[in-house]
């Protein structure tokens, strides 16, 4: 019946698409696919989404099939046209490592970069401003602001990138994010980031993202075996939290947790609030986990 019911849909929807009545196409291929979706589905309602200027739908409707449309030089086209429509540079600019050799795609993003940077340039020069005394702001606002700079052009990002990594005021989670989408841009070269009182480099193109970095994957997969006998309430909420305390270690989670049974150890032992003498290894740990519950404390206020 499901299946009869889909194809239904998706004939209804064809036919509003070969009429350009995009709006209904939208809604009976929206409804084939919550019975069951796939990319033909899926790029019908991006290319209809896209009609109609919804850009930023289009985007993330595309990113559930994020594959597909990179196999071949017509999706990936409609790709970038939306990850443009939508002034989508930051991601625009990690898909283009996926596809290195397309020069065609790599010179419609750039020319899109530079036409955007003409027609916008008090707009830019704004928010470059604001993002230069982020600090003074409530943290939601920090992160919203932080988030935007997804629409700077790559140059512009880059450049508030450095400035913001050596800000020692900024919230380690916010660094956090900026550090990730360096990672994911592989950009080649020597960030200085003010990291916990302390000055430390790192080079984005040599590292992995923090969620398939060997460390992180390590520690996440030793404490769900330590929660097994917790309730799923506390299951989820330790896993979150103390994820949420290891990113703010990223870039330098290796450097710093080099005994991650010690950690998650010490981690639970504070939250059963059990009074264990601790080892020299283990105060440095506990000032650590002190260290993240204000910094969370205080981006969750």
């Amino acid at each position: 019946m499901d299946n009869n019911e889909k194809n239904n849909l998706v004939k209804q929807g064809n036919e509003a698409f070969e009429k350009h009545n995009w709006k209904e196409a939208i809604y009976f291929f929206g409804q084939a696919s919550l019975i069951k979706n796939d990319f033909a589905i899926n790029k019908k309602i991006v290319i209809s989404l896209f009609k109609i200027g919804k850009f930023d739908d289009a985007v993330e409707q595309s990113s559930l099939f994020l594959d597909e449309y990179l196999n071949n030089e017509e999706d990936m086209n409609l790709l970038f046209d939306i990850f443009i429509g939508a002034k989508e540079f930051l991601q625009a600019n990690q898909l283009l490592n996926l596809i290195k050799n397309n020069k065609e795609i790599i010179n419609k993003v750039r020319n899109a970069e530079i036409e955007y940077q003409k027609n916008n340039l008090l707009e830019i020069k704004n928010q470059e401003k604001d993002l230069m005394s982020l600090v003074i702001m409530p943290i939601g606002i920090q992160a919203s602001k932080i988030r935007d700079m997804k629409h700077l052009p790559l140059n512009n990002y880059l450049k508030i990138s450095e400035n913001l990594l050596l800000n020692p005021y900024l919230h380690p989670l916010l660094k956090n994010e900026i550090t990730e989408n360096l990672i994911k841009l592989k950009i080649n070269k020597e960030y200085t980031i003010s990291f916990f009182g302390e000055l430390k480099k790192f080079n984005p193109s040599s590292l992995k993202s923090l969620f398939v970095s060997k460390k992180y994957i390590e520690i996440k997969e030793l404490l769900k075996k330590k929660l097994e006998t917790y309730s799923d309430v506390e299951y989820n909420l330790l896993l979150n939290e103390f994820s949420l305390y290891i990113s703010m270690l990223h870039p330098f989670i290796d450097q710093i947790v080099t005994y991650p049974n010690e950690w998650i150890d010490i981690y639970l032992n504070k939250y059963e609030k059990k009074d264990i003498k601790l080892t020299q290894n283990g105060e440095m740990i506990e000032k650590w986990l002190d260290k993240f519950e204000k910094l969370l404390n205080n981006f969750n206020e």
